[in-house]
């Protein structure tokens, strides 16, 4: 039996195919950065490309749980683990800070960006990137017992700068739960989006509070007026 044998049940041969075949860049290499980076691999994506510019700290640990016991650098120590876990896999690393001058270096070539950053300001560039290259990219996004998710689209979908409509310096409160189940919709979201099965939550919004076990998914509409894929947008 195979690694992917109970998986394929589900995806088929050629769906497994096209995951191994896929590249996928993770930005931001914290909490749901782990999480997603995890799945991908379990899944047998070919390649991942992680970026991040920071090292781990004691405040990280109760959800960024592949940094416990060692120091370096984020993406050089998931780098490694992950590679404890499928050494077959392609990995890239990219080491800084992302913004707007080095978006296209940090992310590489790749079919899906995996938003796991931590700002509003991080996240808008990643949005404005993806819109300009046509890139789909799967948000999530955390702050204590709050969790939502989205699959964007570019051309299809709203992307996030009609959600994330204001600029945002604060560092969101973390617990892991949250975290995971956050990460698993994100993750979920860019496997059947490889592999063409199952629906993702484009045109949607996933939003979860723990705190009351409150889940669900709204629609989400386009603004007619947003810089990046309203009317006046690039992107259209």
């Amino acid at each position: 039996m195979s690694r992917y044998s109970r998986q394929e049940k589900l995806f088929g041969a050629e769906g497994q195919r096209k995951l191994s075949e896929a590249a996928v860049s993770v930005a931001g290499c914290g909490g749901l950065g782990n999480y997603v980076s995890l799945l991908l691999a379990s899944a047998g994506v070919g390649k991942i490309r992680l970026a991040d510019y920071g090292v781990p700290s004691e405040s990280d640990l109760n959800r960024q749980f592949f940094y416990s016991g060692r120091k370096g650098f984020k993406t050089d120590i998931l780098a490694e683990r992950l590679r404890e876990l499928r050494p077959d896999m392609e990995i890239e690393k990219f080491q800084g800070f992302i913004d707007e001058n080095n978006v296209s270096e940090a992310l590489g070539e790749c079919d899906v960006i995996a938003d796991c950053m931590d700002s509003i300001a991080s996240r808008l560039v990643l949005n404005s990137y993806a819109a300009s290259k046509n890139i789909p990219l799967a948000h999530g996004g955390i702050d204590g017992f709050y969790g939502q998710a989205t699959f964007v689209v570019p051309g299809k979908t709203p992307c996030l700068r009609c959600i994330l409509r204001e600029s945002n310096s604060s560092i969101p409160d973390s617990f892991a739960p949250v975290v995971s189940i956050v990460a698993s919709v994100q993750a979920s979201d860019i496997v059947k989006h490889i592999t063409g099965t199952g629906e993702t939550t484009a045109g949607k919004l996933f939003t979860m509070f723990a705190g009351t076990n409150e889940y669900g998914t709204v629609t989400i509409n386009r603004d007619p007026d947003c810089p990046v894929c309203g009317r006046s947008g690039p992107s259209r």
